[in-house]
C-alpha cells in the first residue's frame, strides 16, 4: 500500500475514468503542474479496482463515488458505498466522504489524514450553511469541501465572499454550475458542471502560482468558454509583466447581474462585451460615437464616475475593406441583425452613407452597396468579408439558402439590382 500525503493547496486533476485503460490514458494527459488526481468513479460502468488505480501515478490520489442527492451518479446502497470507501482507503488513497453519509465521524474507517469530506448542494447553498461547515470541519477530516449550485455570476460571488471569509488552509467553498467558473480542473470529460481544463486553470491564469494583482478585465458573454479572449490577454500580461488578470464572466441576465456593478479585490478595469449582450451595453453609462450610430458596444471602460461604452467592431469591419478593396462597384450582403451586423452599417458611414436604423431595410452605397436581410431565425449573427475567394465561398455555403430566401423577401423593396452578384461575391464568417 503507497501511503501518499497531499500537500496543500492542492491542484487536482480530475478524471472520469470508464476502466483501468482510460485511467491510464487521462492520467498520461495531466499537466506536469497538477500535483494530486481525484478519480471520479460514480459514472465508471465497471467497478476499477482500487490498488491497481493508486498505481497508475506516482501522485497522491483522491476516490470519489458522487452520489445522486449530491449532483453524481452513485446510486447504491449505504453499505456498498462503505465498502467502496474502505477499499479505497486501504490501497492508499484519499478519500472524498460525503458528510450526509455518516461515514465521516466513523474514525475507524479512513485514517483523518486521507479523509477530505464534502458536501454539495446543486441547486443553491442551503441557509444553515454555516452549521453545516461546522460539523465538517469537527470529524478532524485533512480538508473540507463544501460546494453549491450557481445559477448566475451574483451567486458565484456570494460564495466566493464565504471563501474568503471561511479560510482556514483546509477548507475550501466554491460554486458549481455554468455561472461558477468552477476552481476545479478536470482532464478529458469534464466531471462537473462550469468546470473548465485543469491545463487552462494552470496555463492561462496561473492558479498555482499566486501573485499580487492590481487590476482584472473580463468578456462578458452568455457563455464565455469558449473565447479566445482570456488566453491572449493573460499571454500579452504576463509577457510585459503586467499586474493583471483577464477572466470569463458568464451573465445570464445583463440587467439582473449588471457585471459592471461587481466589486472585486482586485477591481474591473474594463471588459469586453460579446453576445448576446452588445445591445444591452450600449446603455451602460457614456456613449462613443460609434456606440451612438450602431446601438450596440462591445466594450466598457471605467472613468471618474462613470462608464464609456465604445464600439470597436465598426473598424473591424470597416478597417479590413478598406486596406484591401475599395469596394468600388462591388455589392455586400449584412447577414443578421445582432450586434456585429450592426456595426457594419456605420463602417460605411465614412463612404457617405446614412445609419440602418431598424434593419430592416437595403441601403445602396456610392462605393460599396450593402444590403441588409434581417432577422433571421435562431439570431443569426455574422461578419462580413467580401471576396475572399475560394475559402470565403466555401465558408459561405452552409448560409446560402437560407441568405437567399431571407435577401429575395426584401428584395422589391431593395430596388437593387444583381442580387445574385450581391450573394456570390459576399463571404460569411461566424462570430467568434
Amino acid at each position: 500500500m503507497r501511503d501518499r500525503t497531499l500537500s496543500l493547496p492542492a491542484h487536482v486533476a480530475s478524471l472520469a475514468p470508464r476502466d483501468l485503460a482510460d485511467a491510464r490514458r487521462l492520467a498520461a494527459a495531466i499537466p506536469a503542474r497538477a500535483n494530486a488526481i481525484e478519480y471520479r468513479l460514480d459514472g465508471a460502468p465497471e467497478k476499477i479496482p482500487a490498488t491497481a488505480l493508486a498505481d497508475v501515478d506516482p501522485r497522491p490520489v483522491i476516490m470519489t463515488w458522487r452520489s445522486v442527492r449530491e449532483g453524481g451518479h452513485f446510486d447504491g446502497s449505504a453499505e456498498e458505498y462503505r465498502r467502496l470507501v474502505s477499499d479505497a482507503a486501504a490501497a492508499g488513497a484519499l478519500v472524498d466522504v460525503e458528510h450526509a453519509s455518516g461515514l465521516a465521524d466513523d474514525r475507524t474507517l479512513v485514517d483523518r489524514r486521507r479523509l477530505l469530506v464534502s458536501s454539495h448542494f446543486p441547486f443553491g447553498l442551503p441557509p444553515d450553511w454555516e452549521a453545516r461547515l461546522t460539523a465538517m470541519r469537527q470529524t478532524g477530516a485533512f480538508a473540507v469541501k463544501l460546494v453549491a449550485g450557481a445559477a448566475h455570476l451574483r451567486a458565484s460571488l456570494d460564495l466566493a465572499e464565504i471563501q474568503r471569509r471561511c479560510a482556514d488552509g483546509a477548507t475550501t467553498v466554491f460554486p458549481m454550475g455554468p455561472a461558477s467558473g468552477s476552481v476545479g480542473g478536470s482532464v478529458g470529460r469534464p466531471t462537473a458542471s462550469g468546470q473548465p481544463p485543469l491545463s487552462e486553470l494552470l496555463e492561462v491564469y496561473e492558479t498555482d502560482r499566486p501573485r499580487l494583482l492590481e487590476a482584472a478585465f473580463g468578456i462578458v458573454a452568455a457563455d464565455p468558454s469558449g473565447s479566445l479572449s482570456p488566453p491572449v490577454h493573460n499571454a500579452l500580461f504576463r509577457s510585459r509583466e503586467m499586474p493583471f488578470v483577464y477572466l470569463p464572466i458568464p451573465v445570464s441576465d445583463f440587467d439582473r447581474e449588471r457585471p459592471f456593478e461587481i466589486e472585486l479585490d482586485p477591481p474591473f478595469r474594463g471588459f469586453s462585451i460579446t453576445q448576446p449582450w452588445k445591445i444591452r451595453a450600449a446603455e451602460v453609462g457614456v456613449p462613443g460615437e460609434d456606440v451612438s450610430a450602431t446601438g450596440a458596444a462591445n466594450t466598457l471602460l471605467p472613468e471618474r464616475r462613470h462608464w464609456r461604452s465604445e464600439n470597436t467592431d465598426v473598424d473591424g469591419v470597416f478597417d479590413p475593406l478598406s486596406d484591401h478593396d475599395t469596394g468600388e462597384g462591388r455589392t455586400a450582403v449584412i447577414l443578421g441583425t445582432g450586434g456585429v451586423a450592426r456595426a457594419a452599417e456605420p463602417a460605411q458611414v465614412h463612404a457617405e452613407s446614412r445609419a440602418v436604423r431598424d434593419h430592416q431595410v437595403v441601403a445602396v452605397r456610392q462605393r460599396l452597396k450593402v444590403v441588409v436581410v434581417g432577422p433571421l431565425p435562431h439570431s443569426l449573427e455574422m461578419r462580413l468579408l467580401a471576396q475572399t475567394g475560394l475559402v470565403g465561398a466555401a465558408l459561405f455555403v452552409a448560409f446560402l439558402a437560407p441568405a437567399l430566401v431571407a435577401a429575395l423577401r426584401n428584395r422589391r423593396r431593395a430596388h437593387v439590382g444583381d442580387l445574385g452578384s450581391a450573394v456570390a461575391g459576399a463571404a460569411l464568417l461566424p462570430l467568434a
